[in-house]
């Protein structure tokens, strides 16, 4: 019998294998304006380019850059406005569990994921989209030598490889919306859909299902039953039946099957009662070439430079002056949230004890700093959100094929105004609102590396960096274990006792 790894390497290897063969120049993945968003709930979201089958991969796999005792309440307390800037990132990140860095912190360990793991929504009533679980546990190739110093270890994520999958077939142009789990379904249970009902996922399915066995209990009796027998067939099931089996939820699910037999088929053949009830989610080729933008012209390799890590390469020619990729961003408005302290406990006069900051103590930044776009006269940090483009390396300007600017499309989710806040008034604003772009310097040939210039700030510290470096031996991490231990079970500690 296969155990839980060799499974999970099986499902890893079958969808790496599932993806759509289309030409260099099919978009698989674009950005717009999501069916969800509105005049007071803006909203951004991701929409297939190409038909996925069902667990095929969807977008590119991206990084996870894992954030220690982030949410903590010592570090909401830090400044007065940590506890709302923490509020609006904690939207946006996941659990450490899908890219294993569970035990990264302390007290809580949670991950940001470029990409699908922050333009992809969610929707109460469906999803279409899931983590590939282990697919950031199982690569085989690592950044660093197991056992050797490298001069980017301590400033770049080594948890990559987060990749998405299709959990059903999904249509070219419809949106992709993300299975957040069930303690976030929990705490979105009641919200009301555009019809007013109180909807989930789960009253789709089961809504789905009665379909299902209506119209095979139909086809198997197709010969017996005319259109009156029919009609009486499905009023029973829906007024008799499901009001027994499904109670107060009857109203609901009822609601979603339409009352006369000859158009199940047609819900069936549009993906289900979801589908079926919100047309609208599905994009024409002409709707994504004119509302939305595409954000696949970029996936992740090992850098051209050695010390670099990983790089974005084109995954297709690029003109100069060309859009790369829209750059949407999320505003950290204090950056002081990201920095790091020992963490004490203490006793107040009650004794009441309590965890906080040594702030006397300063053990360094969260990873995310890193990944961030930043001004030394500011204390606001932009964490792009869109793929690949926190992998993208600097060049000195000479060198650089890319730049970043100031994006002047509105429908990037840009609110121009944002621009000329304080950050205690920007932090009051809780959605993606300001927009970069990414855009070629000259042309770009499909399978290049692109580079922009960081700034002659950073390539200082970085060359000071260098210099000071000297390679030592590196003691084994749990990155280092994971890669020996791949293919085999790591050893019990008498297991070990006994070689």
């Amino acid at each position: 019998m296969l155990n839980f790894w060799e499974i999970t390497l099986l499902l890893l290897l079958f969808a790496m294998k599932n993806l759509s063969p289309v030409s260099a120049e099919q978009c698989r993945l674009y950005m717009g304006q999501s069916s969800l968003s509105t005049e007071d709930e803006p909203r951004l979201g991701l929409f297939a380019g190409v038909n996925y089958d069902k667990d095929d991969s969807v977008g590119s796999p991206e990084i996870a850059i894992p954030l220690t005792d982030f949410t903590s309440s010592w570090n909401r307390a830090k400044t007065e406005l940590s506890d709302v800037v923490i509020e609006f990132i904690e939207g946006y990140i996941w659990t450490a569990e899908y890219a294993g860095s569970k035990w990264e912190g302390n007290y809580t360990s949670t991950i940001a994921v470029p990409g699908m793991g922050l333009l992809a929504n969610y929707h109460l009533g469906t999803y279409n989209v899931d983590w590939l679980q282990g697919s950031a546990m199982l690569i085989k190739d690592s950044l660093f030598q197991p056992g050797a110093s490298h001069p980017a270890r301590g400033a770049i994520s080594t948890y990559q490889n987060m990749t998405m999958r299709a959990t059903k077939s999904i249509k070219k142009g419809e949106e992709i919306f993300a299975n957040f789990g069930t303690v976030w379904d929990n705490n979105m249970t009641g919200i009301d859909d555009v019809y007013g009902d109180k909807l989930t996922r789960y009253d789709y399915e089961e809504a789905d299902k009665i379909i299902d066995k209506v119209l095979e209990f139909m086809a198997k009796y197709e010969d017996e039953l005319n259109d009156e027998l029919k009609d009486e067939v499905l009023d029973f099931i829906l007024f008799k039946v499901l009001g027994v089996a499904a109670g107060s939820h009857a109203k609901v699910i009822r609601s979603l099957i339409p009352a006369h037999p000859d158009k199940l088929q047609k819900v069936k053949d549009m993906g289900g009662t979801f589908a079926y009830r919100n047309p609208d989610l599905v994009k024409s080729q002409k709707w994504l070439e004119k509302h939305a933008v595409c954000v696949d012209n970029l996936e992740t390799k090992p850098s051209t430079i050695p010390e670099a890590g990983r790089g974005a390469f084109a995954t297709r020619d690029i003109k100069t002056g060309s859009t790369i990729a829209p750059v949407p961003t999320l505003h950290i408005t204090d950056n002081e949230v990201l920095q790091m302290f020992d963490i004490i406990r203490i006793e107040d006069e009650d004794g009441k004890k309590s965890d906080v900051y040594d702030e006397s103590k300063p053990r360094g930044q969260q990873l995310l700093i890193n990944y961030c776009f930043a001004h030394p006269e500011s204390s606001i940090l932009l964490f792009p959100i869109s793929p690949m483009i926190t992998q993208i390396n600097h060049a000195p300007p000479e060198k650089a094929n890319a730049r970043l600017s100031w994006s002047s499309n509105t429908f990037w989710g840009n609110s121009f105004d944002l621009q000329d806040m304080t950050p205690e008034e920007l932090s009051q604003y809780h959605h993606v609102g300001i927009t970069l772009e990414l855009y070629a310097l000259r042309e770009i040939k499909q399978g290049d590396e692109v580079f922009i210039d960081y700034g002659t700030l950073w390539e200082q510290a970085w060359n000071d960096h260098m210099k000071n470096y000297k390679q030592t031996e590196w003691p084994l991490k749990a990155d280092d274990l994971k890669l020996e231990y791949v293919e085999k079970p790591y050893k019990t500690k008498k297991e070990r006792e006994l070689e």
